[in-house]
């Protein structure tokens, strides 16, 4: 990170590459700030009593960005960039100003984005089909 300003951080931690961190569920929210690096992040056993706390899957956070961690979110943290630099990382307990924006970014945002990566697959997927199809139908008389 560029700015010499580095907020209230409760803990900093910092992970050489290859090595992998897991965190243990927290009771409250937390912001988790990606210092220096870039950080690969999986939410491992994201539900509580079947209650889904957490998104689900991998994430690629870079040195200045920020992720929610929910609370009752467990997670592991691994360096991810091509030439093996380690990241570093805190994390802070979550502004009560930004808890609407979260839930607007969990809640519509995310599942936006998905949706919107998921047509896009859809639509090559429809695109090789159909070009499958008419390389078949041209191909059919042919021994």
């Amino acid at each position: 990170m560029t700015s010499p300003f580095v907020p209230d951080l409760q803990e900093i931690r910092r992970i050489p590459a290859g090595v992998a961190l897991r965190l243990a569920r927290h009771p409250k929210d937390r912001e988790l700030l990606v210092l220096r690096g870039r950080a690969w992040i999986t939410f491992v056993d994201s539900s509580t009593h079947g209650r889904r706390v957490a998104p689900q899957g991998d994430h690629f956070i870079a040195a200045g960005e920020r992720l929610r961690l929910p609370a009752g979110s467990a997670l592991v943290v691994e360096a991810f960039g091509t030439r093996g630099e380690a990241v570093a990382f805190g994390w802070q307990p979550l502004a009560a100003q930004r808890v609407r924006g979260d839930i607007w970014a969990a809640q519509v945002a995310l599942p936006w984005r998905e949706l919107c990566s998921a047509a896009r697959a859809v639509a090559g997927s429809l695109q090789r089909l159909v070009r499958g199809l008419v390389s078949c139908a041209l191909n059919a008389d042919r021994p």
